[in-house]
Parts: C-alpha cells; sequence; structure tokens
C-alpha cells in the first residue's frame, strides 16, 4: 500500500525536474555540460532587451514679456491691413526655450486666440512679431510658427525669442493688454 503512494509522489517530482533541466542550457560538446578532452571552454549567447519611449521635455524660462509702453512715435494710422510709418517698440526680450529629445523633434508657436484680451479690446495678435535670436520677426498667428526643429535627439537645444509689437491709433486704446502665446513641443 505505502508503494502505490510513493509512485505518484515520485513520478511528479521526476516530470518537475525535467522541466528545470529543459529551461536551462547547457554548455559543452557532449550536450550534458562536460568538456571534450583538451577542450578549454565553452560559450553560450544570451539576450537582453529594453523598450526605448519617447523622450521629449520643453522647459520655457519665464511666463511673461512685456511689450514695452507706446508713445506717439510708436503708432501708426492704419490703412487696410497696413501700417503707416509705425515705429514698432525696440524688441523685448522674451523666454528661452530649452528642448531635450531623443528622437527628431519640433517646436512651434501660436496665439491662443486671435486677439488680445480683455474682451473689447480689438488688437489682432498678428500685431505681435516674434522672433529667434537675432532673426528676422515674423507675426504671430493663432496656426503654429516652427521656432526650432531637429533630425537627431538633442541633450540640450536652446533657442532665444524675442518679440515686439506694432500700434495703431484707431483700435490700440488705452488699457492692460494680455495675449497667450502657446509653445508647443512634437515629435517629427
Amino acid at each position: 500500500m505505502k508503494l502505490r503512494k510513493l509512485l505518484p509522489a515520485a513520478v511528479a517530482l521526476t516530470a518537475v525536474s525535467a522541466v528545470s533541466v529543459q529551461a536551462q542550457s547547457t554548455c559543452g560538446p557532449d550536450g550534458t555540460g562536460n568538456l571534450a578532452v583538451n577542450a578549454t571552454a565553452c560559450s553560450q549567447n544570451h539576450v537582453v532587451s529594453t523598450t526605448v519611449n519617447d523622450i521629449l521635455q520643453l522647459t520655457v524660462s519665464t511666463g511673461t514679456t512685456g511689450l514695452g509702453n507706446p508713445t506717439i512715435a510708436n503708432y501708426g494710422a492704419l490703412a487696410g491691413n497696413a501700417y503707416l510709418s509705425a515705429t514698432p517698440l525696440a524688441a523685448s526680450a522674451g523666454p528661452n526655450v530649452k528642448v531635450v529629445a531623443n528622437r527628431a523633434y519640433q517646436v512651434s508657436i501660436a496665439a491662443t486666440t486671435a486677439t488680445f484680451g480683455p474682451g473689447t479690446v480689438n488688437k489682432p495678435a498678428s500685431d505681435v512679431e516674434w522672433t529667434k535670436t537675432s532673426g528676422t520677426f515674423a507675426a504671430l498667428g493663432t496656426s503654429g510658427a516652427e521656432i526650432i526643429a531637429g533630425t537627431t535627439g538633442t541633450v540640450n537645444t536652446n533657442t532665444d525669442l524675442s518679440f515686439r509689437s506694432r500700434w495703431a491709433f484707431e483700435r490700440d486704446l488705452p488699457g492692460e493688454y494680455s495675449l497667450t502665446l502657446q509653445l508647443t513641443l512634437a515629435a517629427k
């Protein structure tokens, strides 16, 4: 009776041992881990793997840029969509934009609304012009304009932005004006 009870346990133990042996690699010419006579080494391959995700980081150094206070010399009459003799204020230093990425990337800038706020102000976002370090000024819009881009990853790409504004007597009335800009970093 005792033998009948021990026999299934021994079979189960043998099955577990066989599975463990099959899961490991054996190194040796005879397939059992033994080296042949005069053999000095054997080798096995092993694979390591990982998944690398997109890494994109955007840092903007400051949250607000003042555009200065216009004087009569900075105003121009508005004729259609063109300014007559408007002299924009000197460019105001804006934020530094820093990118860290492990892939191709693009940073764009856009106004979040077509006009400045509060709600009664009619000054268009396009009156504000932006440039990156000593570049050509371009009018802001509500669709993103590319500031910087890279075809590979970068550990530290820095770009300084500057802003200036055009002014018109017909619509730039006394008051506080603000316009929110959105800087967007995206994978390319």
